[in-house]
């Protein structure tokens, strides 16, 4: 999966948390089935596969996919008390690659 993630390239980044120095509203993101048993956590200084992260401090990433076809993460920040939370979405170019995580994702996806 990571593999994956990763040869789509240069993700884009969407905040879904409120800024508490902001007064700004987080957008709705909707359709998006999370796939909880590919999340993972990482460590202050591990990048894990979202490309770079870009905060200091531990984060959760949780791997999604969505209603129109577009692939992405939920990542979670933690850094001195301040929680982040951005939907990372991914290219779908190269297609073969895209389609193929795509297809994991909404495979592993557990529903009840």
């Amino acid at each position: 999966m990571r593999a994956l993630f990763l040869a789509l390239g240069e993700p884009d980044r969407t905040p879904v948390s409120d800024l508490p120095d902001h007064l700004w509203q987080p957008p709705v993101v909707y359709g998006v089935h999370p796939v909880f048993d590919l999340a993972e956590t990482f460590g202050p200084g591990d990048a894990g596969y979202t490309g770079g992260h870009p905060r200091r401090g531990g984060h959760l990433s949780l791997p999604c996919y969505d209603e129109n076809g577009d692939v992405g993460v939920l990542e979670t920040t933690f850094h001195k008390g301040e929680t982040m939370v951005e939907y990372v979405t991914y290219p779908r170019e190269p297609a073969q690659v895209h389609a193929a995580l795509y297809k994991l994702l909404e495979q592993s996806e557990v529903r009840h």
